[in-house]
């Protein structure tokens, strides 16, 4: 990734990473003028703070006999008779048992089911409501971020870079999408600094490339689900106007500094955790109505 677009953090993790390259993650971030506060536990999320209301999509999932049967296997490689769900709880299974064997080459496990299984529970709770406007899909989209206006004293363009999504979430009509996903195969511990600068990377180049066209509203949110290894998360990317000039060029100039975009993130929600299923699939299918 280009040495120009980047976030600034409020947290410092060095195990996976060497002094040095941390200190180059953290040089890179702080141009997008992005931060990325601690976790936020499952039990404290709260919806009206994004604008969603969990009532319908809560009393979709109860009534769902499909669902509640996936719901009482979670956790378990009893796969048959759950219809939608049952691909889920296999590709569920096949991460949650690569993630105990990652050390055997026949029983480890890659990204490949981290990103399916969360494509299919996305994919079979959309399924559950009589309509909805939009649709998850698999397909990986380029996104291209795009910094500043072109300088016609230097000559030099604006920074540029790409983020691939691994899938989103589409208006079924004008394909506009509604939320990004990103997927690695080892727990979110693991991975370092890098994961944020990834989900960092491509909201803004979301942002970028289809910017909100209603600037009346001063409060924009952009979602970001992502699943590493048996861990999913939501984050909530929220901005204001200000923010949002200064990353296509308009802002910044000035003597006052434009503001910050807050990636908020929630989790882990474990697939391997009855409570915390329910907890995350409910968020989800809120998001997809």
């Amino acid at each position: 990734m280009p040495s120009g677009p980047a976030f600034c953090t409020s947290r410092c993790d060095t195990a996976r990473n060497s002094s040095q390259n941390l200190a180059s993650t953290m040089s890179n971030l702080c141009s997008l003028r992005t931060i990325c506060p601690e976790s936020i536990h499952p039990d404290y999320f709260n919806p009206a703070d994004y604008g969603l209301d969990l009532t319908t999509a809560s009393n979709t999932l109860a009534m769902s006999q499909g669902f509640q049967a996936y719901l009482n296997q979670v956790g378990t490689n009893n796969f048959r008779g759950l219809g939608e769900f049952g691909t889920t709880l296999v590709q569920q299974w096949e991460v949650l048992e690569g993630l105990r064997n990652r050390t055997d080459p026949l029983k480890c496990s890659d990204k490949t089911p981290v990103n399916y299984s969360l494509i299919k529970l996305l994919q079979a709770l959309s399924l559950l409501p009589t309509t909805t406007t939009s649709e998850w899909r698999s397909t990986k989209i380029r996104l291209r971020g795009t910094f500043g206006n072109h300088n016609l004293r230097s000559g030099e363009s604006p920074s540029q870079f790409v983020a691939i999504t691994d899938g989103q979430l589409q208006d079924k009509q004008t394909g506009n999408i509604k939320s990004v996903i990103k997927c690695e195969r080892y727990p979110r511990n693991m991975m370092g600094k890098a994961v944020d600068m990834q989900e960092a990377a491509s909201v803004v180049a979301w942002a970028s490339q289809y910017p909100d066209t209603d600037r009346s509203i001063n409060e924009h949110h952009r979602v970001l689900v992502s699943k590493y290894g048996s861990e999913i998360w939501i984050t909530f990317a929220g901005y204001d106007n200000s923010w949002a000039d200064y990353l296509d060029g308009r802002g910044g100039g000035g003597t006052r500094q434009p503001s910050l975009m807050t990636m908020q993130r929630y989790g882990p929600y474990d697939i391997g955790n009855r409570r915390q299923v329910l907890q995350v699939s409910t968020i989800l299918l809120a998001i997809s109505l």
